[in-house]
């Protein structure tokens, strides 16, 4: 501290101002950088979202595939959809420690690649690739989402659709088997789920402050709810009103899924712009507040250091020269002002004792040379002879009023 304060002192009034100043511009442009910061990571959290969701895109294929094949449809997409799994975990998959879970949806996809129709490994498939969508949802941050309406349309692409789906994908198994208990459990667990689809479709559209969700979901949106409560309502002695009603089920869910898809990326872009945007005029504004406030500060700086420079110089100046006719030049209210004009008022002082001084000194000298004339005068001439009177000049040293006779009046 003592250096620190010893390197200080030697630095001229300027170059202290210079500092603080420094120091000014240093603190703002770290806090600046903290914004900055901040900002990034929410761009980041953001970008990940999208991530996410192009990862789970691919997965729904998957998903949607198995369930083809679980119905007897073929397998001839098995080959696609696990090419597009692969590429989709190679693209997406880093930081997001899925590369386990998509190895097992591979493994559960070749299973089903050329086979015929098999339960069993099918609803393996189907939840190994729901196990690899819940990690994709968790760690893109979909599942942290901040913003209502991307939150609840998240729920519908990474929670509700999924569940849908694999509701549907056993439906064909209760129909098979004609059990009226399993079916109308499952009845029963179909109106929650739509219930709570309805539900989050609506928090999502009230979340939405542009309000564009409604006419980006709502076609799909009433697909999808009259294909279920068709579904919900079909004949339970009705086998093939109800393997109808389960198709248009599953085509209703994967184009409200892809619909929902397509919307929450849009929301997670938009939101993107938004906060580069925002960041932007954020720095615009700190930069033109940055601005002003050095501008002042420079004013205030110079409004103290000019007055000391000009009073310095003026200082040296009658030091060198002894001219206190010299005066600084400054008007101000504040103590420099006092400064200034207290220097001024000690330089008239200092010259107004110096003009005494000469004129005294003047006077001095002229005395003395008119002492010195007279004393070179000779005595004689010293008397003037006027009638009855005789006077001598008065300024006749003493011999000479001797010499005359006369009373010296001295």
């Amino acid at each position: 501290m003592n250096i620190f304060a010893a390197l200080v002192r030697r630095l001229s009034v300027s170059r202290k101002l210079m500092l603080i100043y420094l120091l000014d511009l240093t603190t703002v442009i770290f806090i600046t950088s903290i914004l900055i910061n901040e900002s990034y990571i929410a761009i980041n959290f953001a970008r990940k979202e999208i991530v996410g969701n192009a990862y789970i895109d691919k997965v729904r294929g998957s998903l949607f595939a198995i369930t083809s094949v679980h119905d007897g449809k073929g397998t001839s997409g098995i080959a696609a959809v696990r090419a597009s799994a692969q590429k989709a975990e190679h693209m997406y998959g880093a930081n997001m420690n899925t590369a386990k879970l998509a190895n097992e949806l591979d493994g559960s996809l070749a299973g089903l690649e050329g086979t015929s129709t098999n339960g069993a490994a099918s609803r393996r498939a189907f939840l190994d690739g729901r196990k690899l969508l819940t990690r994709i949802g968790d760690q893109s941050n979909l599942i942290l989402d901040p913003d209502l309406d991307s939150y609840y349309t998240m729920s519908l692409t990474v929670l509700r659709f999924p569940e849908l789906l694999e509701q549907l994908l056993n439906y064909n198994d209760l129909i098979a088997s004609g059990g009226k208990t399993q079916y109308l459990i499952s009845q029963g667990r179909l109106g929650a789920l739509l219930e709570g689809i309805e539900s989050d479709y609506e928090a999502a559209y009230d979340g939405n402050p542009t309000k564009t969700l409604p006419g980006q979901l709502d076609a799909t949106r009433l697909t999808l709810l009259n294909a279920l409560h068709a579904l919900l309502h079909a004949k339970i002695d009705d086998t093939s009103q109800l393997v109808a009603a389960r198709d248009e089920a599953i085509k209703a869910t994967l184009a409200a899924w892809q619909a929902t898809a397509t919307s929450l990326d849009i929301l997670l872009q938009d939101r993107v712009n938004m906060l580069f945007k925002r960041m932007w005029e954020h720095l615009g504004m700190a930069a033109a507040l940055l601005a002003l406030i050095l501008y002042l500060v420079f004013y205030v700086a110079r409004q103290i250091a000019l007055p000391l420079r000009r009073l310095a110089l003026v200082a040296d100046r009658v030091q060198e020269t002894n001219d206190y006719t010299l005066r600084a030049e400054w008007q101000s209210g504040d103590e420099i002002g006092q400064l200034v004009t207290g220097f001024n008022t000690m330089l008239e002082r200092l010259d107004r004792e110096r003009i005494i001084q000469q004129e005294l000194a003047a006077q001095s000298r002229a005395s003395a040379a008119q002492r010195e004339l007279i004393e070179a005068i000779p005595i004689p001439l010293l008397v003037t002879s006027i009638p009855d009177h005789r006077i001598l000049h008065a300024n006749a040293p003493a011999a000479a009023w001797v010499a005359a006779g006369l009373e010296d009046p001295w």
